[in-house]
Protein backbone atom coordinates (compact mmCIF):
# COMPACT_ATOMS: atom_id res chain seq x y z
CA UNK A 1 0.00 0.00 0.00
CA UNK A 2 1.42 3.43 -0.93
CA UNK A 3 1.21 6.67 1.09
CA UNK A 4 -1.61 8.03 -1.09
CA UNK A 5 -3.80 5.02 -0.26
CA UNK A 6 -2.99 5.40 3.44
CA UNK A 7 -3.90 9.10 3.34
CA UNK A 8 -7.20 8.33 1.62
CA UNK A 9 -8.16 5.97 4.44
CA UNK A 10 -6.86 8.06 7.35
CA UNK A 11 -8.07 11.50 6.29
CA UNK A 12 -11.34 10.75 4.50
CA UNK A 13 -14.75 11.75 5.85
CA UNK A 14 -17.22 9.01 6.83
CA UNK A 15 -18.34 7.20 3.68
CA UNK A 16 -21.88 8.63 3.61
CA UNK A 17 -20.81 12.21 4.40
CA UNK A 18 -17.97 12.04 1.89
CA UNK A 19 -20.39 10.94 -0.83
CA UNK A 20 -22.88 13.68 0.09
CA UNK A 21 -20.13 16.32 -0.16
CA UNK A 22 -18.93 14.94 -3.50
CA UNK A 23 -22.49 14.93 -4.83
CA UNK A 24 -22.65 11.14 -5.25
CA UNK A 25 -25.44 10.71 -2.69
CA UNK A 26 -28.09 12.70 -0.86
CA UNK A 27 -29.35 12.56 2.72
CA UNK A 28 -32.30 10.17 2.50
CA UNK A 29 -33.23 9.87 6.16
CA UNK A 30 -33.58 12.47 8.90
CA UNK A 31 -31.49 10.21 11.18
CA UNK A 32 -28.51 10.74 8.85
CA UNK A 33 -28.69 14.49 9.44
CA UNK A 34 -26.93 14.08 12.81
CA UNK A 35 -23.77 12.79 11.09
CA UNK A 36 -23.89 15.82 8.77
CA UNK A 37 -24.29 18.16 11.77
CA UNK A 38 -21.29 16.62 13.53
CA UNK A 39 -19.24 17.08 10.36
CA UNK A 40 -20.38 20.72 10.08
CA UNK A 41 -19.34 21.24 13.70
CA UNK A 42 -15.92 19.68 12.99
CA UNK A 43 -15.46 21.89 9.92
CA UNK A 44 -16.42 25.02 11.88
CA UNK A 45 -13.91 24.13 14.61
CA UNK A 46 -11.32 23.55 11.90
CA UNK A 47 -12.02 26.98 10.38
CA UNK A 48 -11.72 28.63 13.81
CA UNK A 49 -8.35 26.93 14.31
CA UNK A 50 -7.13 27.98 10.85
CA UNK A 51 -8.08 31.59 11.57
CA UNK A 52 -5.72 31.55 14.55
CA UNK A 53 -2.90 30.34 12.29
CA UNK A 54 -3.52 32.79 9.44
CA UNK A 55 -0.92 35.29 10.62
CA UNK A 56 1.74 32.63 9.98
CA UNK A 57 0.53 30.94 6.79
CA UNK A 58 -2.12 33.06 5.10
CA UNK A 59 -2.59 31.69 1.57
CA UNK A 60 -2.76 27.91 2.18
CA UNK A 61 -5.05 28.41 5.16
CA UNK A 62 -7.37 30.65 3.13
CA UNK A 63 -7.73 27.81 0.62
CA UNK A 64 -8.43 25.26 3.38
CA UNK A 65 -11.02 27.54 4.98
CA UNK A 66 -12.66 28.15 1.59
CA UNK A 67 -12.89 24.39 1.03
CA UNK A 68 -14.30 23.81 4.52
CA UNK A 69 -16.91 26.55 4.01
CA UNK A 70 -17.88 25.02 0.65
CA UNK A 71 -18.34 21.61 2.32
CA UNK A 72 -20.48 23.19 5.06
CA UNK A 73 -22.72 24.76 2.39
CA UNK A 74 -23.02 21.41 0.59
CA UNK A 75 -24.02 19.63 3.80
CA UNK A 76 -26.52 22.34 4.77
CA UNK A 77 -28.13 22.14 1.33
CA UNK A 78 -28.28 18.35 1.62
CA UNK A 79 -29.99 18.68 5.02
CA UNK A 80 -32.45 21.21 3.59
CA UNK A 81 -33.27 18.90 0.69
CA UNK A 82 -33.94 16.03 3.08
CA UNK A 83 -36.15 18.20 5.32
CA UNK A 84 -38.10 19.47 2.30
CA UNK A 85 -38.53 15.90 1.05
CA UNK A 86 -39.88 14.86 4.46
CA UNK A 87 -41.96 18.08 4.68
CA UNK A 88 -40.22 19.00 7.95
CA UNK A 89 -39.46 22.59 8.96
CA UNK A 90 -37.99 21.95 12.43
CA UNK A 91 -35.84 19.18 13.88
CA UNK A 92 -34.01 18.67 17.16
CA UNK A 93 -31.14 16.30 17.84
CA UNK A 94 -30.67 16.10 21.64
CA UNK A 95 -27.27 17.38 22.84
CA UNK A 96 -26.30 18.20 19.22
CA UNK A 97 -28.39 20.91 17.52
CA UNK A 98 -31.78 22.37 16.67
CA UNK A 99 -32.70 23.00 13.04
CA UNK A 100 -35.22 25.37 11.50
CA UNK A 101 -35.96 27.06 8.18
CA UNK A 102 -35.54 30.76 7.50
CA UNK A 103 -36.54 32.63 4.36
CA UNK A 104 -33.50 33.78 2.43
CA UNK A 105 -33.68 36.76 0.12
CA UNK A 106 -31.93 36.35 -3.23
CA UNK A 107 -28.61 38.14 -3.65
CA UNK A 108 -27.83 40.78 -6.28
CA UNK A 109 -25.10 40.23 -8.87
CA UNK A 110 -23.64 43.47 -10.26
CA UNK A 111 -23.36 42.80 -13.99
CA UNK A 112 -22.12 46.25 -14.99
CA UNK A 113 -21.08 48.56 -12.16
CA UNK A 114 -20.63 51.54 -14.49
CA UNK A 115 -24.19 51.18 -15.80
CA UNK A 116 -25.50 50.83 -12.24
CA UNK A 117 -23.50 53.88 -11.11
CA UNK A 118 -24.99 55.99 -13.89
CA UNK A 119 -28.50 54.79 -13.15
CA UNK A 120 -28.25 55.53 -9.41
CA UNK A 121 -26.67 58.91 -10.16
CA UNK A 122 -29.56 59.77 -12.47
CA UNK A 123 -31.92 59.00 -9.57
CA UNK A 124 -29.70 61.00 -7.18
CA UNK A 125 -29.37 57.92 -4.98
CA UNK A 126 -25.70 56.97 -5.43
CA UNK A 127 -24.56 58.74 -2.26
CA UNK A 128 -27.01 56.67 -0.20
CA UNK A 129 -25.16 53.42 -0.90
CA UNK A 130 -21.59 54.33 -1.89
CA UNK A 131 -18.65 56.37 -0.65
CA UNK A 132 -16.85 58.91 -2.81
CA UNK A 133 -14.80 56.08 -4.31
CA UNK A 134 -18.11 54.46 -5.32
CA UNK A 135 -17.54 51.49 -3.07
CA UNK A 136 -20.96 50.11 -2.32
CA UNK A 137 -22.24 49.38 1.15
CA UNK A 138 -23.54 45.91 0.34
CA UNK A 139 -26.32 45.87 2.95
CA UNK A 140 -27.62 49.31 1.97
CA UNK A 141 -27.29 48.57 -1.74
CA UNK A 142 -29.26 45.33 -1.38
CA UNK A 143 -32.04 47.19 0.41
CA UNK A 144 -32.13 49.94 -2.23
CA UNK A 145 -32.10 47.52 -5.16
CA UNK A 146 -34.95 45.57 -3.59
CA UNK A 147 -36.96 48.79 -3.28
CA UNK A 148 -36.18 49.82 -6.88
CA UNK A 149 -36.96 46.33 -8.11
CA UNK A 150 -40.43 46.52 -6.57
CA UNK A 151 -41.04 49.38 -9.00
CA UNK A 152 -39.31 47.63 -11.91
CA UNK A 153 -36.60 50.27 -11.81
CA UNK A 154 -33.40 48.19 -12.07
CA UNK A 155 -31.89 48.02 -15.59
CA UNK A 156 -31.38 44.38 -16.61
CA UNK A 157 -27.87 45.12 -17.88
CA UNK A 158 -26.78 46.66 -14.56
CA UNK A 159 -27.77 44.16 -11.89
CA UNK A 160 -29.54 40.82 -11.63
CA UNK A 161 -31.10 39.22 -8.57
CA UNK A 162 -31.02 35.51 -7.85
CA UNK A 163 -34.19 33.74 -6.77
CA UNK A 164 -35.28 33.98 -3.14
CA UNK A 165 -34.74 30.75 -1.25
CA UNK A 166 -34.53 29.12 2.15
CA UNK A 167 -31.48 28.98 4.42
CA UNK A 168 -30.80 26.49 7.20
CA UNK A 169 -30.50 27.80 10.76
CA UNK A 170 -28.29 25.54 12.91
CA UNK A 171 -28.25 26.20 16.66
CA UNK A 172 -25.58 23.93 18.13
CA UNK A 173 -25.97 22.83 21.76
CA UNK A 174 -23.14 23.47 24.25
CA UNK A 175 -22.43 19.74 24.44
CA UNK A 176 -21.97 19.21 20.70
CA UNK A 177 -18.20 19.84 20.66
CA UNK A 178 -17.58 16.91 23.01
CA UNK A 179 -19.89 14.64 21.00
CA UNK A 180 -18.32 15.74 17.71
CA UNK A 181 -14.79 15.17 19.04
CA UNK A 182 -15.75 11.74 20.38
CA UNK A 183 -17.19 10.83 16.97
CA UNK A 184 -13.95 12.03 15.38
CA UNK A 185 -11.85 9.82 17.71
CA UNK A 186 -14.10 6.82 16.95
CA UNK A 187 -13.84 7.53 13.23
CA UNK A 188 -10.03 7.76 13.42
CA UNK A 189 -9.90 4.47 15.29
CA UNK A 190 -12.02 2.80 12.63
CA UNK A 191 -9.77 4.24 9.91
CA UNK A 192 -6.63 2.86 11.57
CA UNK A 193 -8.33 -0.51 11.94
CA UNK A 194 -9.29 -0.41 8.27
CA UNK A 195 -5.70 0.49 7.39
CA UNK A 196 -4.40 -2.38 9.53
CA UNK A 197 -6.78 -4.84 7.88
CA UNK A 198 -5.72 -3.57 4.46
CA UNK A 199 -1.98 -3.80 5.05
CA UNK A 200 -2.16 -6.95 7.20
CA UNK A 201 -0.18 -7.71 10.38
CA UNK A 202 3.51 -6.92 10.40
CA UNK A 203 5.67 -9.89 9.37
CA UNK A 204 8.65 -10.86 11.57
CA UNK A 205 12.00 -10.09 10.00
CA UNK A 206 14.58 -12.85 9.64
CA UNK A 207 18.15 -12.58 10.96
CA UNK A 208 19.43 -12.64 7.37
CA UNK A 209 17.12 -9.76 6.42
CA UNK A 210 18.09 -7.86 9.58
CA UNK A 211 21.84 -8.28 8.88
CA UNK A 212 21.30 -7.00 5.31
CA UNK A 213 19.66 -3.75 6.49
CA UNK A 214 21.63 -0.64 5.58
CA UNK A 215 21.40 1.49 8.72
Amino acid sequence: MNYEDMDEILFSEPDKIKKVISGEEIINDEVEIEDALLEINRLEREIAFFKKLKSRRVEPLDLRMKKSNENIDILKNAILSCMEEKKTTKLEFPDVAKLSHRKKSGSWEIKDQEALDKHLESLDLISDVASQEWKYDKRKLTKLLNELNDNNNVPADAAEKSEDGVSLVVSFQDSVDAISKAAEVKRDSERWEKLSNTTGPAKPISKKEYDSLNI
